[in-house]
């Protein structure tokens, strides 16, 4: 069972991550942790009590937090019931990948052309350690790293608010990734191999071209995630 450290106040070193500022958004980064390491798995019925002693926590900031995840749907909720992982459909992963896309375009438009020497150069950094952690299982270290080199030039537009909510898509795309990606080891090797054009589009400072750079190397990654949701509903009929 993975340990999951709980927030301190002394401050953090290079090895250890940088936690949250508050109790219930440390206990929310950890049940995402969870979803995205497989612990807690789609139509998996999310026990508070026992979420609660893992994490050494009260059950008050763990229902908090089943209730953010809830609300973006990454959660379901049945009243008096409790929560349960989302089963994910086609049509839902492909809505928000239309609505990801659409946000992505206006930041990369107004983000590209104001992009520094010094982003492409740790977009450049991320791109090493993500191809370090190919063979490995940290399904959490991985999804971190992908959405930092991403977000880059995102940030790059000075747009927070549309940041803030590419964010709360790309909860749901990275715990799609995982899933339906990361752990096939074929697909997404080529899929990383995928950043290095991306990052040289970036160079050129022409957001029309990262923008179909970038389409190229989404278009890859939601045909294969697509086919493999499609077969889980599949298998799911079967079931009942």
């Amino acid at each position: 069972m993975t340990q999951l450290n709980r927030p301190t106040t002394r401050s953090h070193t290079e090895s250890e991550a940088v936690r949250p500022p508050s109790m219930q958004e440390w206990v929310l980064t950890s049940v995402r942790q969870l979803l995205l390491r497989g612990e807690l798995k789609p139509g998996q019925r999310v026990n508070q009590g026992d979420l609660a002693a893992r994490l050494g926590v009260s059950p008050v900031p763990v229902r908090e937090a089943l209730q953010v995840l809830s609300s973006t749907g990454l959660l379901k909720a049945d009243p008096g019931r409790g929560f349960w992982v989302a089963e994910p459909n086609s049509h839902d992963v492909a809505e928000i990948d239309l609505l990801a896309r659409l946000l992505e375009r206006e930041a990369l438009t107004q983000g590209i052309p104001l992009i520094t020497n010094d982003e492409i150069a740790l977009m450049q950094d991320l791109y090493a350690e993500l191809v370090s952690l190919e063979s490995s299982n940290d399904m959490v270290s991985k999804a971190r790293v992908h959405r930092e080199l991403h977000f880059v030039p995102f940030r790059s537009a000075g747009l927070r608010i549309l940041e803030t909510e590419l964010a709360r898509y790309w909860d749901h795309i990275d715990h799609h990734r995982v899933l339906y990606m990361f752990k096939d080891a074929d697909r997404s090797r080529e899929a990383l191999h995928q950043h290095q054009s991306v990052i040289d589009a970036c160079k050129t400072g022409d957001p029309d071209e990262v923008i179909r750079v970038m389409d190229i190397h989404r278009n890859f990654a939601m045909k294969h995630m697509l086919e493999q949701v499609s077969e889980a509903q599949i298998d799911q009929i079967k079931e009942l």
